[in-house]
């Protein structure tokens, strides 16, 4: 047997994947909140993936995957008919779906590494804990606005749980302040123009949420490392 034990599960979730299909083509979706604009251009006009995941990658979502059902499941029998899951919601041009969703609030549920949890979770050497990263907190708002609750709750499980520490998920509640209600319009904004350019038949510059231009994706770690087109985009360049 010349295949690898690694080649042979890479084989198989390549296999099972899903390919998600949207039910609003052309849209952004709320999981590409904070996203590079480019990179979220590129995926609504159908360009070709350029870089395709990695076994560690796939291995990753798998378990994150099944840490959502988990979380899913143990809320349906705690909260019954209290609680939906997978909600879908659309504005315009803009779609998304919620992990779940309650009278009052949206639930956005976040796997992550033992490392990015610890520091999520826990202060250490003089910082504070950082808490859920600002795009998780975004996608949820996107949510609410669009499902019209009033908080959202963010809930982080590791995927490798610490002998040091018993916990194995976090979550954090948020409400909506007028400075949310702004971040929030400014995002919906965004994606909003980034779908009507690409309709238009055109493509946004690299650019971060936060005004930042990408100039040379080649050299950019995070995120132009992990990004399916990192090398369509170092061919068309910045402009």
């Amino acid at each position: 047997m010349v295949e690898s034990l690694d080649e042979m599960l890479e084989s198989y979730l390549i296999g099972i994947e899903k390919p998600f299909e949207s039910t609003h083509p052309g849209y952004s979706w709320a999981s590409e909140a904070e996203k590079c604009s480019r990179s979220v251009g590129y995926r609504i006009a159908g360009e070709k993936v350029t870089n395709e995941l990695r076994l560690y990658s796939r291995w990753n979502f798998m378990q994150g995957n099944y840490l959502h059902e988990v979380i899913q499941k143990a809320a349906a029998k705690r909260y019954g008919r209290d609680i939906e899951f997978e909600v879908g919601w659309e504005m315009e041009n803009i779609s998304g779906r919620a992990d779940a969703v309650t009278a009052s609030s949206v639930w956005e549920i976040k796997t992550i590494n033992v490392f990015g949890f610890k520091r999520a979770v826990y202060p250490a050497r003089g910082r504070p804990a950082s808490g859920p990263e600002s795009s998780a907190i975004m996608q949820g708002f996107l949510a609410a606005s669009a499902l019209g609750k009033q908080t959202v709750k963010i809930i982080l499980a590791t995927k490798e749980p610490s002998k040091a520490k018993e916990t194995v998920t976090a979550s954090w509640d948020f409400e909506w302040t007028d400075a949310r209600r702004r971040e929030v319009d400014a995002e919906v904004k965004r994606l909003q123009s980034i779908a009507n350019l690409v309709r238009a038949g055109d493509l946004p510059k690299p650019v971060l949420h936060d005004g930042r231009l990408i100039t040379d994706p080649a050299s950019v770690n995070f995120p132009c490392g992990y990004c399916a087109y990192k090398e369509a985009c170092i061919s068309r360049g910045a402009s």
